[in-house]
């Protein structure tokens, strides 16, 4: 397990707990959407939490109201360390196959924890139809949720598309949305997904 400091324990339990905002709707309206990515409030640090080796760490809370917590590819005692601190769901989108990952879903049954693997093959895979498989595994997730991928890069890229077309967010927030959530080299993907 990562060691940390009950200031970290406290701030990482609190940050996947924070109110949600519940901005899914079927319609795309123009709303007044809450920031993309949580900045921590003054007693969570995300800088803390980043101490404790969890790959590219970010908390949203702009769709779902059960709390997403996104990463890169998690270790055994990071899982641990996230589930000791209140996560229920770990929805991962690597394929099984890619190097580090495919051990999760037995871990995560000995962990007692809630474990859905959506495989997202790279940039091929990121499309409309997967953003809305996930905007409904979310939904329905008990949270808090950990999702990630490799990088983090598919996890903001198909957050993104979801809040645009599950959520109805404006489409430069859902970018925004996007990159905060980790996404790099598939913006271009997104951008032309999203119609920019």
């Amino acid at each position: 397990m990562i060691p940390m400091n009950r200031f970290c324990r406290a701030a990482l339990l609190a940050a996947a707990t924070l109110p949600l905002v519940s901005g899914c709707t079927s319609e795309a309206t123009e709303q007044s959407a809450p920031a993309p990515a949580e900045e921590p409030s003054p007693s969570i640090s995300l800088e803390e939490l980043q101490k404790a080796e969890i790959p590219n760490l970010s908390v949203h809370s702009s769709l779902y109201s059960n709390g997403v917590i996104c990463t890169g590819q998690l270790s055994e005692s990071q899982m641990a360390l996230l589930k000791d601190e209140g996560a229920k769901t770990f929805i991962s989108l690597r394929v099984a196959t890619e190097k580090g990952a495919g051990w999760e879903e037995a871990y995560a049954a000995d962990q007692g924890v809630d474990f859905t693997r959506m495989e997202i093959a790279g940039a091929a895979g990121v499309t409309v139809e997967a953003a809305k498989r996930l905007h409904e595994t979310l939904t329905e997730a008990d949270g808090p949720v950990v999702l990630y991928c490799g990088s983090s890069n598919r996890v903001g890229a198909l957050l993104g598309i979801a809040a645009h077309t599950e959520g109805g967010m404006p489409k430069d927030k859902a970018l925004e949305l996007a990159e905060s959530a980790g996404m790099t080299r598939l913006a271009p993907v997104v951008r032309e997904l999203l119609g920019m």
